[in-house]
């Protein structure tokens, strides 16, 4: 197996134990990236001195595929690193000191709990978090590292839905829940919509507010929440958390792989 292909492997792992809140494989997988492209770097260095030649210097095409492969495929790692610290935020925080948590998130490129402070404020919201749908999925045992031998654990009606991550902490979701997930199935689940093709904007006159729910994974959504005093923003709120969502899905960065 050749290197580009045992990363490019390893890359699409990532993603998929992300997209199912797999922590410790989510794990594995990233170190093995790791590796992959350190081996890859020492059989074809990319030195900083090597991009500072001419623009007409004598390159072979193979050169140039293989640096334009790896400097793609470190790209797609960085933002599979960035989305790992925001599906397992708590996680990390409960295991880590204020230190580390900062030093973390300087090294982070995007930054997504950042990004969702700066959403938070920037667009008057009142909660913003990610959802995860455990429904059909074999062996859950929940977030974190477990033993091998740890049962899967067996979870219905709203526990079926646990909170990933939120902004602010103290919001009180509980009493939106039922009423989210209410729109989530008769919107997503029981229509032949595409989950990633589509978003809900949904007014809840009784608790006087409105939902935003947009699929990031599978399994995973984006959940915006913002006053009904806030319908005036309703195209902006809309724009920015699909393009929050975009960046989730790391749609960007796959759009940049070009055939050679």
């Amino acid at each position: 197996m050749t290197r580009e292909l045992s990363t490019m492997i390893n890359l699409l792992t990532v993603q998929e134990h992300l997209s199912n809140w797999d922590f410790m494989s989510s794990v594995v997988h990233l170190q093995s990236v790791h590796l992959c492209m350190h081996k890859w770097l020492g059989i074809t260095p990319l030195t900083a001195s090597s991009d500072k030649k001419s623009l007409f210097s004598k390159h072979s095409k193979q050169q140039l595929d293989s640096k334009l492969l790896y400097q793609w495929m470190s790209k797609l790692y960085t933002n599979l690193i960035a989305k790992f610290s925001i599906y397992f935020h708590c996680i990390l925080v409960d295991n880590a000191t204020s230190c580390d948590m900062k030093n973390l998130s300087e090294k982070l490129d995007p930054d997504f709990y950042l990004k969702f402070k700066h959403v938070l404020v920037q667009l008057n919201m009142e909660c913003i978090f990610l959802l995860f749908d455990t429904n059909g999925l074999q062996d859950f045992k929940g977030p974190g590292y477990h033993l091998p031998d740890t049962p899967p654990i067996e979870l219905t009606g709203l526990s079926s839905y646990p909170i990933m991550v939120q902004y602010p902490k103290d919001f009180p979701l509980q009493s939106h829940l039922p009423s989210i997930i209410s729109v989530m199935f008769s919107q997503f689940f029981e229509t032949s919509n595409s989950y990633l093709a589509t978003s809900i904007y949904q007014v809840d006159e009784k608790l006087q507010c409105a939902y935003y729910i947009i699929p990031t994974d599978p399994r995973v959504f984006l959940v915006g929440i913002t006053s009904t005093s806030s319908s005036k923003r309703h195209s902006k709120v809309q724009s920015v958390l699909q393009d929050l969502a975009g960046q989730l899905r790391l749609t960007h960065v796959l759009s940049l792989l070009k055939p050679v």
